[in-house]
């Protein structure tokens, strides 16, 4: 499995029995194929599970978010499971709340799309969408790879970057609801970082 932290994440692995990854804030894309996660806990839920899932800590509050597979929320005595498309959010002492569809990826007016757009190294490029959501998570990957190099919370297309490496990349953006649930990623678009 793999565990990815956003910036500014608190992550501890507790002095226990059983293993398992404490999210004491931030986000952490937790990435498990054909067997279950390591447990991750907050102070307010317990999640678990195969496939691809956002957990984000804020405040007094966890928000998970299935991106792929089938993750287990238990909050207090209650536990929902979550397909890919779906969330919950677990307020400290209550249950989680119960699935409901995470908002749809931007599909629209992104740029760089297929094409890739080419830069040099350092210079600054806006990456654009067009969507009303309450917020956006983007990220930077290697083409070929699922490794999130750069992960940024927006408020608003566009969204200014700027890439220090040489290489091929993609970019893809989420939607956020009101609640803070983040949506399945958009299509990706393309970067091409040359010195030359």
């Amino acid at each position: 499995m793999a565990l990815t932290l956003g910036p500014g994440s608190t992550l501890r692995f507790p002095d226990a029995f059983l293993l398992s990854a404490s999210l004491e804030s931030g986000r952490a894309l937790v990435e498990a194929q054909g067997r279950d996660a390591l447990k991750v806990v907050t102070e307010e839920a317990e999640v678990r599970g195969q496939g691809r899932a956002v957990v984000r800590r804020q405040g007094r509050e966890t928000l998970v978010t299935c991106l792929a597979g089938r993750f287990h929320v238990q909050g207090g005595e209650s536990t929902v499971t979550l397909a890919a498309g779906h969330g919950t959010v677990v307020r400290s002492g209550r249950a989680p709340s119960a699935p409901e569809e995470v908002p749809a990826p931007p599909s629209k007016g992104l740029w760089p799309g297929k094409d890739p757009v080419y830069v040099v190294p350092g210079e600054p490029l806006e990456l654009r969408w067009k969507g009303d959501a309450a917020g956006y998570q983007v990220e930077l990957l290697p083409v070929g790879s699922e490794v999130v190099l750069l992960q940024r919370d927006v408020t608003a297309s566009p969204a200014r970057i700027e890439v220090p490496w040489e290489g091929a990349f993609r970019w893809r953006v989420s939607a956020r609801s009101a609640r803070g649930l983040e949506g399945l990623p958009s299509e990706d678009g393309l970067i091409a970082v040359d010195a030359k």
